[in-house]
């Protein structure tokens, strides 16, 4: 037991009133001194002016807190070990959950498990995961392994099925898996891409191949692959010389008011080169307004 402990509760009890902000942010750094000791966790939680949620979530996950004293704690403190979190101390592990399964673990919480793994996910499918976050912890094979089972899940008779969402929610997760390509998108257009998510994936941002893959996809019966390669063609499109990309590429539907504003738009589209292509281009819809809106704001200025 640490002196230093007992004699800065002491003192807090001697000087602050109970449920003071102090006597929390004090109780709290307690939990933080490096030569903390199980009985010092003990001697904090019977002692506390406070006994705030805080307090008891903060000693839920702290590295000293093994599952078995947490539960005897539950039992005999009447402390309210928080069972949301509790899959975030290093001392759980899926073997923990395996052992225990008849406490209430809250599975939205239970891919925070730092030895979480695709075997013990698919022993527990139907149990109700963050199936969001399950999908962003796994190499593509595995996630596209463990889809397979989501997917066949969402299938079954009442009782084993999973609802629809299920899927739903996974392939939003799969959307931004830091392990993913854009090769794996095109390959797999039946995959439920969100397009805004894969845009904002640095997995996707950083893919050398990004152009390549695209160049090379194939025509598929999927409207939604369809969508998701034509949007992230256009991503790729407005990083370079605008102008004939808008001549080449008239199904992406540019939009004429974002294409002046556009510097990259700006710094291409000339007087001479909408004069080169004035007649040439006149079947392409949107070249035809962005070159009125152009040819417009030449004149008024």
């Amino acid at each position: 037991m640490s002196t230093y402990v007992r004699n800065a509760l002491k003192a807090l009890a001697a000087n602050h009133k109970m449920w003071s902000d102090e006597a929390i942010r004090v109780e709290k750094d307690l939990l933080k001194y490096q030569l903390l000791t199980v009985e010092d966790l003990e001697y904090i939680l019977r002692n506390s002016l406070t006994r705030t949620n805080g307090l008891m979530r903060e000693i839920t996950i702290h590295p000293l807190a093994t599952f078995e004293w947490l539960m005897d704690l539950e039992y005999h403190e009447d402390a309210a070990v928080h069972w949301d979190i509790i899959v975030r101390n290093p001392n759980v592990t899926t073997e923990t959950v395996e052992t225990h399964s008849d406490r209430y673990w809250d599975w939205q919480y239970m891919h925070l498990l730092k030895d979480i793994n695709v075997e013990f996910v698919l022993n527990h499918i139907n149990q109700w995961w963050n199936w969001r976050e399950v999908a962003r912890l796994f190499t593509f094979e595995d996630c596209l392994t463990l889809r397979g089972v989501v997917e066949l899940a969402t299938t079954l008779d009442a009782g084993a099925k999973l609802p629809d969402i299920c899927l739903n929610s996974y392939d939003f997760g799969l959307s931004s898996n830091g392990c993913i390509t854009t090769q794996n998108v095109v390959d797999h257009p039946e995959i439920n891409w969100d397009l805004k998510t894969l845009l904002k994936n640095p997995s996707i941002q950083n893919d050398s191949t990004l152009e390549q893959a695209l160049v090379n996809v194939v025509a598929t019966h999927s409207e939604q692959g369809k969508e998701t390669n034509l949007g992230i063609r256009k991503h790729i499109l407005k990083k370079h010389e605008m102008l004939q990309n808008v001549i080449d590429y008239p199904e992406l539907e540019w939009n004429v008011h974002k294409l002046m504003e556009n510097p990259n738009v700006q710094k291409d589209l000339n007087i001479d080169t909408i004069v080169d292509n004035i007649d040439t281009e006149s079947n392409n819809g949107t070249f035809k307004r962005l070159l009125k809106a152009f040819v417009k704001a030449f004149v008024d200025n």
